[in-house]
């Protein structure tokens, strides 16, 4: 065979190569590439195609070896620097990563993707400055790199430059005005600048490329939320029930947002929807208990947070809040034994201590009860809870410690003169 047809044999069994590598026939690609490298030792794309392989096997060491292989029979070839490079960066090899790269724009300053992967690289070491000014090379190489235009725009948004950021994605939107990804990341930077208009008419625009989705509607609905536009957020969130039916969460937002414009009877409704729907779901009922409590509705809270704790056993949130409504209708034992469980998961929760010690008060053991009301100001010198200080100053009357009793008392009515008179009474 002549050396122009083994060169052509060559270059067709790297072909072969390329199509069994794409398939993701990864076996027989390498004996397409090695049976090339028997033809011509000496042809570096078969060494740098077989290393490229070995990495989506993530062969890695194999993968450097057939890289610098190509190197060393090519030494201008500037994809091996580069895909040396990427191998490198998979292995945490910064230094190494980054001098392939260096090394390939030596060899080719224009050449877009070393810039691109040097301004990654520089972005995992925090060089944000370095990383910034070579992703604008790769875009001044390449104009419609858009990988690039995108990992420029989040390197802005890390250094909250959120104006610059902005004028990223609008050059995303230039190239590519289909690409809901960048008008979602253009919305949120709206968001972030209260440029509330702006992202609701951003939103849409995703909306209108695609109606049923679900998620640009959810992010419009927590637009609106923060535009405090409630009658919109509710509309939108109806939207979403409307296209997903068995949408948990939409529920969840729904009768929040119900809840926050006093519509409490809608709110519990639609928690309750939401329970009917996916009776497993923790946070309806927790979300459920949280309402009741926050209307008064003490034993409905109880029936819910108790449930909460049937299918979230380890849901400390569900333990304190269950153990406040009991506290609240008077249940002081069982309430001083669900904070004491809060305080055994988190043994410095603030809050459990003080209300431990108000319900061991009000349970009327006063000495189990001192000693979390000093708990409580180890851990928070300054606690300051009116409804604290009033059952902290009782106990110390009840033990006998008047002056310290009358202490806590003066400190009191600083803080609420009207709680402050209902112990005086007490106390007298």
């Amino acid at each position: 065979m002549t050396n122009r047809n083994k060169k052509i044999q060559t270059v067709q069994l790297c072909r072969q190569g390329d199509e069994l590598r794409k398939t993701g026939d990864y076996h027989n690609a390498i004996l397409k590439y090695q049976h090339a490298m028997r033809e011509d030792t000496k042809y570096a794309p078969a060494y740098e195609k077989l290393g490229l392989v070995y990495s989506k096997l993530q062969c890695y060491e194999d993968a450097i070896a057939q890289f610098q292989k190509a190197i060393d029979i090519n030494p201008d070839q500037v994809t091996a620097y580069t895909n040396l490079g990427v191998i490198y960066g998979e292995t945490k090899q910064t230094d190494e990563e980054i001098n392939a790269y260096l090394k390939a724009i030596q060899i080719k300053p224009d050449y877009a993707p070393a810039h691109y992967n040097l301004g990654y690289a520089y972005s995992y070491q925090e060089k944000y400055q370095d990383a910034i000014k070579e992703y604008k090379k790769a875009i001044s190489y390449k104009p419609d790199y858009i990988s690039a235009y995108y990992n420029l725009a989040d390197l802005y948004k890390k250094q909250k430059n959120y104006k610059q950021a902005e004028i990223i994605f609008k050059q995303i939107l230039n190239l590519s005005p289909g690409d809901t990804e960048a008008y979602n990341e253009l919305a949120k930077i709206n968001v972030q600048l209260k440029n509330f208009d702006d992202a609701v008419k951003t939103y849409k625009k995703i909306i209108r490329i695609n109606p049923n989705d679900i998620e640009a509607y959810y992010e419009l609905a927590l637009t609106y939320d923060k535009a405090q536009l409630f009658n919109e957020e509710i509309e939108t969130f109806m939207k979403i029930i409307e296209i997903d039916p068995e949408y948990i969460d939409a529920y969840n937002d729904l009768a929040l947002t119900f809840s926050e414009t006093g519509n409490f009877a809608e709110a519990i409704k639609t928690y309750q929807k939401a329970i009917d729907i996916e009776p497993d779901y923790p946070d309806s009922h927790f979300n459920l208990g949280m309402l009741y409590s926050q209307l008064g509705e003490f034993v409905m809270a109880i029936q819910s947070l108790s449930e909460v704790i049937k299918l979230s056993p380890r849901d400390n949130d569900a333990y304190y809040e269950l153990a406040y409504a009991c506290m609240s209708i008077k249940e002081f034992d069982k309430a001083a034994q669900l904070f004491q469980m809060v305080i055994k998961n988190n043994p410095t929760h603030i809050e459990a201590h003080a209300n431990l010690a108000v319900s061991l008060t009000g349970s009327k053991k006063h000495t189990e009860a001192i000693d979390f009301f000093y708990k409580t100001i180890k851990i928070k010198p300054d606690y300051s809870d009116p409804i604290f200080l009033y059952s902290f100053s009782l106990c110390e009357s009840k033990l006998g410690n008047i002056s310290q009793s009358e202490k806590i008392h003066t400190e009191l009515k600083a803080i609420d003169p009207d709680i402050a008179d209902l112990l005086k009474r007490e106390l007298q």
